[in-house]
């Protein structure tokens, strides 16, 4: 009987080893397959101070991106319940990415327009989506712009 239990035992233990040997298999691929997919997703910035576009990988963005605190322009945010910055009014935090071109942290996220690869900023200076400048795309409607929106997304130098 003694026998007969130290056999069951050993199969017990033997199921719980090749368990853990086959999760800790599974988080190595599925971890390894993340971070390598991860490291190829790029991310589209526009820089407002050179104005020309830019991209950058997940591994990238670890050393060039950071948040920022930022005052909103008059009649950019309709909210009372807004950050204010000291002497500067009300405030907001932005995610920024450090210019590779000129080397300045005004990068601000962009898009790449579908119809014509025009990258351009997704946001306008009062927050609202843009347009894209050159076919008029509308990145919030997924089709071209046209009417007032024509006009209130057309500023998308933030």
């Amino acid at each position: 009987m003694m026998f007969m239990q130290r056999s069951e035992s050993k199969k017990v233990i033997l199921a719980v080893v090749l368990f853990a040997l086959a999760g800790g298999l599974y988080f190595f691929l599925s971890s390894g397959e993340s971070s390598g997919g991860g490291a190829e997703t790029r991310s589209e910035w526009y820089c407002t101070a050179c104005k020309k576009p830019f991209s950058t990988t997940f591994a990238q963005s670890q050393d060039l991106v950071r948040t920022q605190e930022r005052a909103i322009e008059n009649g950019a945010d309709q909210s009372k319940n807004v950050p204010r910055m000291r002497g500067r009014g009300p405030s907001r935090m932005f995610t920024v990415a450090k210019c590779p071109e000129c080397g300045q942290w005004t990068g601000e996220a962009a898009r790449k327009c579908p119809d014509c690869g025009e990258v351009f900023p997704s946001k306008t200076k009062l927050g609202a989506p843009a347009i894209c400048p050159k076919c008029h795309w509308d990145s919030h409607t997924g089709r071209k712009a046209e009417g007032d929106r024509l006009t209130e997304g057309l500023d998308p130098t933030p």
